[in-house]
């Protein structure tokens, strides 16, 4: 009767919390551990969630750089011919947060399996490591124009009642190489100003973008807004003035991510005259 191997997989992460566009390391170490008998054709595989991609150039086993050996499409697998009772096979690398997942938590598990001389099979339970996640304060931006139907800008504009004007707002992922998800945006408009809900354009690089919500009594309120960092989201409304306007009419949109607070756009100001009236006026005339 053989000695059978005594197989473990740890898993470690170097840090315990990662935001947006942080690069960690995750070091996996498979050990037959002393008095164990030989363990033979061991299969490790890591496949890495789509929250996490791969660092290219950052593996090592034994401390040795292998340089990509093993990965395809975000995903880790090697057979380790044999490890001798004590013997450890280490490897790391380093991986990438490209988005925040919906529990904040970024999950990632090892699976090992190998066997004795005698063909019999001996797997050690997957490793898991939980690293924390969430966004940061200066992950997304947003900023506000005022246009006309041609683009030409309207800012600071003097404008008529009953005139039709554009808003535009810029929605921008700040952190590369990484996705946004749940963006909400808000845009509160004035009473004087009535909403064209037709109007509305949602775009990335020239093609529509998927979100929910739309136009209030208020104004505006898109949600679930998905942004990359090399296509920033484009939302454009027409807007009437109605006749009760007169003066300056100032507005701020706002954008959004889970758990965090709301950030401001620039402020866009125009100024609309009201419609102009006679006033009627009796005089007496009186004869001395």
């Amino acid at each position: 009767m053989i000695n059978p191997p005594r197989p473990s997989v740890q898993k470690r992460a170097s840090v315990e919390k990662a935001a947006l566009g942080d690069i960690f390391t995750y070091e996996i170490e498979v050990k037959n551990n002393a008095g164990g008998g030989e363990w033979q054709l061991i299969s490790l595989k890591d496949r890495l969630p789509s929250y996490l991609h791969y660092i290219p150039g950052t593996t090592t086993i034994n401390e040795k750089p292998i340089g990509d050996k093993g990965w395809k499409e975000n995903s880790y697998e090697t057979t380790i011919e044999k490890l001798q009772a004590g013997e450890t096979h280490l490897l790391r690398f380093q991986v990438r947060v490209v988005e925040i997942p919906p529990a904040n938590k970024l999950v990632n598990t090892t699976t090992v399996t190998g066997f004795d001389k005698d063909g019999k099979e001996h797997s050690p339970p997957p490793a898991e490591v939980v690293v924390s996640s969430d966004y940061g304060e200066d992950d997304l931006d947003i900023s506000k124009e005022i246009i006309d139907e041609k683009g030409e800008h309207l800012e600071n504009a003097i404008i008529n009642v009953g005139d039709k004007v554009y808003y535009r707002l810029q929605v921008t992922n700040k952190v590369a190489n990484t996705t946004l998800k749940d963006v909400q945006v808000i845009d509160k408009l004035a009473a004087v100003l009535a909403i064209d809900k037709s109007s509305l354009q949602v775009e990335a690089n020239g093609n529509s973008v998927p979100y929910q919500g739309g136009f209030s009594e208020s104004g505006l309120d898109l949600q679930n807004l998905t942004i990359t960092e090399k296509e920033p989201v484009f939302i454009t409304f027409a807007v009437t003035v109605k006749p009760e306007a007169s003066g300056d009419i100032k507005n701020t949109a706002q954008a959004n991510l889970p758990n965090q607070p709301a950030i401001d756009s620039n402020e866009v100001s125009m100024r609309a005259l009201p419609n102009p009236y006679l006033k009627k006026k009796r005089i007496n005339n009186q004869s001395n």
